[in-house]
């Protein structure tokens, strides 16, 4: 008898499981949503990047890197597909690069083609607001202003950021 209870609940275990996997996408965004942290940092132009403009009224990524990181590098040709899948969509993609000067940040944008802005955040503390560990490391802000993923594991969640809302 005891052996029909335990084969029940692990039954009940499994299919519980597979159900929060099968959501996970949802359950992830809901438990992560809260409000981005503001920031205002120039770019490799020295054009100020205001977040308070763009948080709330597009979906952005943020990709945090730097210049010497083989990580980084390897992802670029991932990130620039990511941008011209979805920049036309409305995503606003900025890499912020980390303690860094502008010149080194420049020449390696310049020298990549980097197509979407570049930030510098020359002491790291934005990277420091996010609990940036390592880089590369993704944000993943939705058009209402609130995090998805921090850190974003997989770029998948953008299809879903991306995509309208059903209405029924």
């Amino acid at each position: 008898m005891e052996v029909n209870i335990l084969k029940k609940t692990i039954i009940a275990l499994v299919i519980s499981v597979a159900f929060i996997l099968a959501q996970s996408g949802d359950l992830l965004m809901a438990q992560t949503a809260k409000k981005p942290y503001d920031f205002a940092l120039g770019d490799t132009k020295g054009i100020l990047f205001d977040s308070k403009n763009v948080f709330g009224k597009k979906p952005v990524l943020i990709i945090f890197s730097t210049t010497w990181c083989p990580s980084c590098n390897k992802y670029l040709p991932l990130f620039k597909d990511v941008y011209a899948k979805y920049a036309l969509m409305g995503l606003e993609i900025v890499s912020i690069d980390l303690n860094e000067t502008r010149d080194a940040v420049t020449a390696w944008a310049s020298s990549n083609k980097v197509p979407y802005r570049v930030l510098i955040d020359k002491d790291g503390s934005v990277g420091q607001k996010y609990g940036v560990m390592g880089v590369p490391t993704l944000v993943l802000i939705d058009k209402a202003g609130n995090i998805v993923c921090n850190p974003c594991g997989s770029l998948d969640l953008i299809e879903k950021v991306m995509k309208p809302k059903n209405r029924n």
